[in-house]
């Protein structure tokens, strides 16, 4: 059984996911989806309800080290605030109990990290942020830098 972390920012991630997750049921594999997001409506399996991690963000009479999501630059996103705790632990619970053979992680460093140290492979595309790079050849594209793809 594969796990696929879906982040919860954009649809992109969702779409991405639910095509992979699609794929890989034709071929008979079962695939597990992982975020705050809501079920995509075609996603063919299991879908963890993760909890929100954004409690907080913005909030502006916490204190100054709240803000400090990044541990000093050393992580992407680590905040000290409610809802991040809970989240890491329901992905390292659900580890636990299920015993994936992988986990799909398309951006997230802090639940590569996690489900790395929890003694899973982790499969991270080789282009992280693919909608830039997909705006970057339509606009090469239109403006006739490229002739094709």
């Amino acid at each position: 059984m594969i796990g696929y972390y879906v982040h919860h920012h954009g649809a992109g991630h969702s779409t991405r996911a639910t095509a992979v997750a699609r794929a890989c049921a034709a071929l008979g594999e079962r695939v597990v989806g992982l975020s705050s997001r809501p079920r995509p409506a075609d996603w063919p399996g299991e879908w963890v309800e993760l909890p929100d991690d954004t409690t907080g963000i913005g909030d502006l009479a916490a204190p100054a080290a709240h803000h400090d999501v990044t541990a000093g630059g050393a992580l992407h996103f680590a905040p000290l605030r409610a809802g991040f705790g809970p989240r890491q632990q329901a992905i390292a619970q659900w580890v636990s109990r299920a015993q994936p053979r992988v986990v799909v992680v398309d951006v997230s460093v802090e639940v590569t990290a996690l489900v790395r140290l929890l003694g899973v492979p982790v499969v991270r595309p080789q282009v992280i942020e693919t909608t830039a790079l997909g705006a970057a050849y339509l606009a090469g594209l239109a403006t006739g830098v490229f002739g094709s793809l």
